[in-house]
């Protein structure tokens, strides 16, 4: 049961760096482009699938790979905490920048959609698009 839980949050983790620009995330469409020397595209706001559920999904994934280990022993305990705590922190500093660029856009998806943990009425989201 818990590997099914860190296979879970190894695939979120993946797949959503994959749905929001994999490339431009490491910073890899940003050195193309000086290379190339052309113009920087704007950011477009989207939400594609999993985001839907979940603002951060690939937090969500990173905090259930840190989490689900048959064996917690101390070292692990202080990292997942420590990992977990640095995630939450990071996550607001991240949405202070995605209203900055995305303003009135991200402030409404940001009161709709839930930080890291999917509300239970996934059904009537579902219904709603």
């Amino acid at each position: 049961m818990i590997y099914s839980i860190f296979l879970i949050g190894l695939f979120l983790a993946v797949v959503s760096s994959f749905l929001i620009d994999h490339f431009e995330l490491f910073g890899l469409r940003q050195a193309w482009s000086f290379l190339m020397k052309t113009e920087k595209r704007s950011a477009e706001f989207a939400t594609p699938s999993l985001y839907r559920f979940v603002r951060h999904p690939m937090m969500l994934g990173m905090i259930l790979v840190l989490w689900s280990t048959p064996l917690m022993n101390a070292g692990h305990l202080i990292l997942s905490a420590g990992m977990t705590v640095y995630i939450i922190i990071g996550t607001f500093f991240e949405e202070k920048d995605l209203v900055r660029i995305f303003g009135e856009k991200y402030l409404q998806y940001k009161r709709r959609v839930p930080m890291l943990w999917p509300s239970l009425n996934i059904k009537q989201k579902i219904k709603s698009e």
